[in-house]
């Protein structure tokens, strides 16, 4: 049960991490990509594809009865994970704008605890896999620190 919650969880960051970045383009995207160490001339695509990428892998983990999608969701977590403690021990505070309008503050140590916990519950679900069904009030028990993370970070 508590893996199938943890991936519930992880595809909800990951679609409201996804339709933010999508309902919130601009043109600078681009920008915020090499401000985040992304090289100059993959930022473009990277900035359009990233929410695409992230509302699939999302999908992937609600529909497919599988681990793989599961594998897919911490590789992608793990990977914006490094990314920020990268910028960080750089000294580089970008705002990354994870989550679209939704999250402009530069990165912080805070930041890299929300990753950290998101990474944390893509381990979970690796870990314990569970079938296809309805998580239930687990899902609420992780959900609510990862509410208050993305809040705070």
């Amino acid at each position: 049960m508590i893996g199938e919650a943890a991936r519930w969880v992880v595809a909800g960051v990951l679609v409201v991490s996804g339709v933010s970045k999508l309902a919130s383009r601009s043109g600078s995207k681009g920008a915020e990509m090499r401000a985040l160490g992304v090289p100059t001339a993959l930022a473009p695509a990277v900035a359009v594809l990233l929410p695409f990428v992230e509302l699939g892998v999302a999908l992937l983990l609600l529909v497919v009865d599988a681990r793989w999608p599961t594998f897919l969701a911490l590789a992608l977590l793990t990977v914006f994970a490094a990314v920020v403690a990268v910028n960080l021990q750089r000294g580089r505070r970008p705002s990354c704008r994870c989550f679209g309008s939704l999250s402009d503050r530069p990165l912080s140590p805070w930041t890299l605890v929300r990753n950290g916990w998101l990474v944390a519950l893509g381990a979970v679900a690796i870990a314990t896999p569970d079938g296809p069904g309805q998580p239930g009030w687990l899902a609420a028990v992780l959900f609510v620190p990862t509410v208050v993370l993305l809040l705070r970070a």
